[in-house]
């Protein structure tokens, strides 16, 4: 199937087609930077994450809005609420 890229060519799939990205973690270093480069390329993201204070909070905020102003949609959460 020519849809599926082949194993190490994530970035040529990427840029290539659209697609929607869930990413946890998303207030944390790669996960902000990972979600802002997605939606530089066009892509739909949505990401979540607890804003626990194991890293410093105030940075986590700072990436919350780097993320939102890049047009991702930010959900503070945790994948394991109930």
């Amino acid at each position: 199937d020519t849809d599926v890229p082949k194993r190490g060519d994530w970035r040529a799939h990427f840029e290539r087609q659209e697609a929607r990205v869930f990413i946890t973690g998303v207030a944390g270093f790669i996960g902000a930077h990972v979600a802002i480069r997605l939606r530089e390329l066009g892509h739909d993201v949505v990401g979540i994450d607890n804003m626990n204070n194991y890293y410093d909070v105030r940075l986590k905020l700072v990436r919350k809005a780097l993320v939102e102003q890049a047009g991702a949609t930010f959900i503070t959460g945790s994948t394991t609420q109930k």
